[in-house]
């Protein structure tokens, strides 16, 4: 069973873009929100910085824990830790005694929060201290600062912080890793990763900067790792963040009526003559012996450059159309030919694919005639 507390987002750039990004020195940079109190969420620690990779896949756990520092560093200072990590799951409470250490609270805990019911601790001189939020990486196993509260908390003081789940991260040169910041950042992209991906029901999700459109993508769907080139810049209206929509290169068509035997091969013959505009390596046939279904394979979209996002899907919301477009056009085309019967309907659904690890989309709407 999979560990439904790991997250993991995976940043990858094609090769056109990563030599773009590459020329402007720029990392990855990823931050967390949490919010203190009464305040408005925000995130004031850079939480990893990235250097530029074809992938790179960043895990974390689901688990909290809390610990306190003497100072607030100015920004792009890194953020030194006094205290020692405890981990606190949401609605636990625990205290800070006189020697600086955490020990359980019996104060009443706050479902959703992590709570500091009491700080017992003052550090020489210094009004009071700053509490501190981490998160659980999932590679070493240690805890890395998210948050730190710009309160400071003297002796006597109570507080409460409750982790968002939400990501934001852009592009910036140089390593901030654990560095505090202020204000808004260009070109960023955010995402709340509190619930798994809709089309998967997993906790991944993968991003890429697109340099000529200056945006980014999230997918929830792994991209191929041989794509090169930068997407189609018309769009239908705008859309934050771009979704990629993979192709399967492989459909399943399921008519709401019965195919005659006697009109099935001439039914192939067509739509190979009109699909073979579009697909290379085309292969039609129908499944099983009943006319109820027709698989549609092929390994490459016709014309397009090899790992371009023409060849391996389309954007949401673009004006080109995609591989499950273009079938449909054919199907309408041999219905109103008589190759299908007058009532016909159908449904397009990924199919097997054509190749070994081709992507897989989420399952289609019915399309009808």
């Amino acid at each position: 069973m999979s560990d439904s507390s790991q997250r993991t987002l995976t940043w990858w750039q094609s090769r056109a873009d990563f030599e773009l990004i590459q020329g402007n020195h720029w990392n990855f940079q990823i931050t967390q929100a949490v919010a203190a109190g009464q305040a408005s969420p925000e995130s004031n620690i850079i939480w990893k910085s990235k250097a530029l990779a074809p992938f790179t896949a960043i895990s974390w756990k689901d688990r909290y824990a809390l610990n306190w520092t003497a100072t607030l560093p100015l920004p792009g200072v890194e953020l030194s830790i006094y205290g020692n990590w405890q981990p606190c799951s949401k609605g636990q409470v625990f205290d800070l005694n006189e020697n600086g250490f955490w020990a359980p609270s019996r104060a009443p805990g706050k479902p959703g929060w992590l709570s500091v019911g009491n700080i017992n601790y003052k550090y020489p001189g210094i009004p009071g201290i700053h509490i501190v939020v981490g998160v659980l990486d999932a590679t070493s196993g240690e805890y890395s600062p998210i948050f730190i509260d710009s309160a400071r908390l003297p002796r006597g003081s109570s507080a409460e912080f409750q982790p968002q789940g939400k990501l934001t991260w852009w592009l910036e040169s140089g390593t901030h890793t654990s560095q505090v910041y202020l204000g808004s950042k260009s070109k960023t992209a955010s995402w709340d990763v509190s619930n798994p991906a809709h089309s998967t029901g997993k906790f991944e999700w993968w991003t890429s900067f697109i340099f000529a459109e200056g945006e980014w993508t999230i997918s929830e769907e792994a991209p191929p790792q041989q794509l090169v080139m930068p997407p189609p810049a018309a769009f239908v209206e705008e859309s934050w963040p771009l979704q990629i929509l993979l192709d399967p290169f492989g459909w399943m068509v399921r008519f709401g009526v019965v195919v005659a035997t006697d009109s099935r091969s001439d039914l192939v013959d067509y739509l190979h003559a009109r699909l073979s505009e579009y697909f290379e390596g085309l292969e039609i046939a129908f499944g099983g012996d009943d006319g109820s279904s027709l698989t549609i394979t092929y390994k490459a979209v016709r014309g397009a450059q090899v790992g371009s996002f023409a060849a391996i899907g389309i954007i949401a919301g673009s004006t080109t159309d995609g591989s499950k477009d273009h079938i449909n056009a054919s199907l309408k085309d041999a219905l109103m030919s008589g190759k299908l019967p007058q009532d016909e309907t159908w449904d397009i659904m990924p199919g097997s694919a054509s190749i070994d690890d081709a992507p897989t989309v989420e399952e289609s709407t019915v399309e009808e005639a």
